[in-house]
């Protein structure tokens, strides 16, 4: 009705490999939630390469840098037509690679998984030399 059907396609559900090949299509990525925690849609499309606009709530903000997008106020159509407006004006300044190395850098399953095995570690060892204090 508002003809915007050659600008804007809603997909549904998809499986993750079709997910995949859209994300590699599109220019930009936009989360309009108005609830989350950290959505790995978002790191899906930074690991496509895709600048991410984002609103500003749960771990979101921890995710998303000037480099790699923008964040808007939660619910507020105004903040994100005008930051989804700043990306596709600048789209030429959001370098795919680099978002992609940044997701990569912080991100990925390797990255993750070495930090909550440093975190495990040491939450182990601390009980252990909390249990070993208090056989003594």
């Amino acid at each position: 009705d508002l003809g915007l059907s050659d600008w804007l396609t809603f997909h549904g559900y998809l499986p993750k490999i079709e997910l995949a090949k859209i994300l590699r299509r599109a220019s930009v990525f936009t989360l309009s939630s108005k609830w989350e925690s950290q959505p790995v849609v978002i790191l899906e499309a930074l690991m496509s390469g895709l600048p991410v606009v984002a609103p500003a709530i749960g771990g979101i903000p921890e995710i998303i840098t000037p480099v790699c997008g923008r964040l808007f106020q939660a619910g507020n159509v105004e903040e994100i037509a005008n930051q989804l407006g700043y990306v596709l004006t600048n789209l030429s300044s959001y370098d795919a690679m680099r978002i992609h190395q940044y997701a990569v850098d912080h991100f990925s399953l390797s990255v993750v998984g070495d930090k909550l095995d440093r975190i495990y570690r040491q939450a182990v060892g601390n009980q252990l030399a909390v249990n070993n204090e208090s056989s003594i």
